[in-house]
């Protein structure tokens, strides 16, 4: 079936009255909770209304909206999870699921933008064909929310958001942010999301990275060995280590380690990242070898841990992205 054809624009959500999409909380219930003196924390703010308790977008609003209200009386958790609730209202929410994908408009100003494609395909062949209902959210590299897209697509359908057409420069001043894509799990399967990094002399195309799944997965003892593989050019090249912080801890501590086929080592430490936010590091900035291309070598992300990762390769004499994901 020619998908291409199927394809429509996915419509801007309208997000002026609600702060959650997940749950349909509106930003007046959650004001009214803090100034009746009900909600002084995140997680009393999950409590008494929901809100931030499926895929936790809303984080940095709420925040902004208790830092704003209490002043100096407010602490910012680190740590965002779903907290007990009596009677498991909470809990019966159920999680989303995430998927993350890097958002380049005007990056550096080059003439760089980003298209993201997603197709509504059912894993069984014949089985029921049920519409998807997703949101897309762009986030911005400190996590903060600057648009909101929702779409029901229909089976064996697709839907297309074109950021660089839709996006205004001051929703993306650095040009660089993440889409992350929540969608319900039962229909994860379902959904097929693609970027295309689009140029005027090409367009490079990858899929999505899952977040982790549950809260608690990242407190796991499992180890996630991301090595960005880096080979010898005749050309100076630019690279880039693109990763978002999927779990509910704070990343602190990481490093990104180059190791060159010759032995050399060395180190750059990695901002701290909260839950949904992103690190782009300019690896040829930090280690000249890989930015003048003239020696192979690795670079890896340690301690190990969970991201949503990417290797981006820019020739700048064609224009030119390379991408992929870790």
């Amino acid at each position: 079936m020619p998908l291409a054809s199927s394809a429509s624009t996915v419509p801007v959500a309208d997000a002026a009255s609600l702060i959650c999409h997940c749950q349909r909380v509106p930003y007046r219930v959650v004001e009214k909770a803090i100034d009746e003196g009900r909600a002084g924390s995140l997680a009393d703010v999950q409590r008494e209304t929901t809100a931030c308790t499926r895929c936790f977008g809303c984080r940095f609003e709420l925040e902004r909206m208790l830092e704003n209200r209490l002043g100096e009386a407010y602490v910012r958790t680190p740590f965002v999870r779903v907290p007990d609730a009596p009677g498991g209202r909470l809990g019966a929410t159920g999680l989303r699921r995430r998927m993350y994908m890097p958002v380049f408009a005007g990056f550096k100003g080059q003439d760089v933008t980003t298209r993201v494609i997603m197709f509504n395909w059912p894993d069984v062949e014949g089985g029921a064909k049920e519409d998807v209902e997703m949101r897309a959210d762009l986030h911005g590299l400190d996590g903060s929310r600057r648009r909101i897209w929702e779409a029901r697509i229909a089976s064996r359908r697709s839907a297309i958001i074109d950021i660089g057409r839709e996006i205004g420069e001051e929703e993306l001043p650095d040009g660089v942010g993440v889409l992350k894509i929540v969608v319900d799990a039962d229909k994860l399967a379902s959904l097929r999301p693609y970027f295309h990094l689009i140029t005027p002399t090409g367009i490079s195309s990858t899929h999505e990275k899952s977040g982790l799944g549950r809260p608690e997965a990242d407190t796991r003892n499992r180890r996630y060995f991301w090595v960005f593989p880096v080979a010898a050019s005749p050309f100076p090249e630019d690279a880039y280590f693109f990763c978002t912080n999927t779990g509910h801890r704070p990343l602190v501590g990481h490093e990104l380690i180059w190791q060159s086929v010759s032995g050399e080592e060395r180190r750059v430490s990695l901002p701290e990242l909260g839950l949904d936010q992103t690190a782009c590091v300019a690896l040829h900035e930090h280690f000249p070898a890989i930015g003048s291309g003239r020696e192979s070598g690795t670079v890896r992300l340690s301690p190990t841990v969970h991201v949503a990762g990417f290797i981006l390769r820019h020739d700048p004499r064609r224009a030119l992205w390379r991408v992929q994901h870790l």
